[in-house]
């Protein structure tokens, strides 16, 4: 893929976006593409959580595609 984390995150914004924010975000963990999201603490505050971990950008999309709905 030759889009940035950063180039497809601001579209996963604009394609999924939550209550807090973006409902889907990428990171690059050293090679592993992380898929996290919000939830909500007991205390009713937003936290980012760890969805999956994918191989490749790809994969993640993939992923993505196959839970949002």
């Amino acid at each position: 893929m030759n889009q940035s984390i950063s180039e497809i995150n601001r579209q996963l914004k604009d394609r999924y976006l939550g209550p807090y924010g973006p409902r889907y975000w990428l990171l690059d963990e050293g090679g592993a593409i992380v898929i996290r999201s919000w939830r909500l603490e007991i205390d009713g505050e937003p936290i980012g959580d760890h969805l999956a971990v994918c191989h490749t950008v790809d994969e993640a999309l993939s992923w993505i595609d196959a839970h949002s709905g």
